[in-house]
């Protein structure tokens, strides 16, 4: 067992129930999926033209 097969069932419980070929789908575009959000990671953290102030926190939903 290599450590693709212990590490996808223990972070996706339902992993281990698809037939190999969905596995290879998954996987295929799961590591396309992390590499695109990877190389976008730097427009997100790189500052802008300053910084703009503080944020508010949510308004908590009423009960």
């Amino acid at each position: 067992m290599n450590e693709r097969d212990r590490s996808f069932p223990e972070a996706f419980p339902w992993f281990r129930f698809l037939p190999q070929k969905t596995v290879q789908e998954f996987l295929v575009e799961f590591m396309e999926t992390a590499r695109a959000a990877s190389d976008g990671s730097s427009k997100l953290t790189s500052p802008e033209a300053g910084d703009f102030g503080g944020v508010e926190p949510p308004e908590a939903p009423a009960d």
